[in-house]
């Protein structure tokens, strides 16, 4: 078991808003930039409220990358390290 408990805490909030942006040209920003916080959730360059981003799309650009392995406790636990 490691901390993250679940694969999406493990992406770096600032990749995962990179690629949100990149795949849903609209949006401004994460609505809640943390490793835990709900991050398909975003607001678009033209207003305030929050929409819900396709995983689906951004997890396809996360995966092209470089692993971060510094994440809570994911290097120790890595099989990489």
């Amino acid at each position: 078991m490691t901390k993250g408990c679940e694969i999406e805490n493990y992406i770096d909030p600032d990749v995962y808003e990179t690629c949100l942006i990149k795949t849903h040209p609209s949006a401004k920003k994460i609505a809640n930039k943390s490793v835990f916080s709900n991050l398909p959730r975003y607001v678009k360059k033209s207003s305030k409220k929050e929409f819900v981003a396709s995983k689906i799309k951004v997890a396809k650009e996360v995966i092209n990358t470089p692993i971060n392995l510094s994440i809570l406790d994911l290097e120790k636990k890595s099989i990489w390290s």
